[in-house]
């Protein structure tokens, strides 16, 4: 997935790949790589469906805390820095 500088609020800007198994049993983040041999597939989205939790306790959290700090530590992780 690669999300635009302008939806930085909603997901980390830049590329995010994701993995499953050959068996559909195992999926995730990959946060590094050194592709061998395999198959690589690219989709290109131009939709964004958003489904937002519909509980009091969603409608009352305070989302406006700042994460930049843990989300650049998370993609020193990705980045392998």
């Amino acid at each position: 997935v690669y999300f635009p500088t302008y939806l930085a609020q909603v997901n980390v800007p830049g590329f995010h790949f994701h993995f499953v198994d050959v068996k559909q049993e195992i999926g995730g983040h990959v946060f590094g790589l050194n592709l061998t041999s395999g198959m690589v597939e690219v989709q290109i989205i131009h939709e964004l469906d958003l489904n937002l939790i519909a509980s009091a306790e969603f409608y009352q959290a305070n989302l406006t805390r700042n994460i930049t700090d843990e989300v650049t530590q998370v993609e020193k992780l990705r980045s392998g820095v």
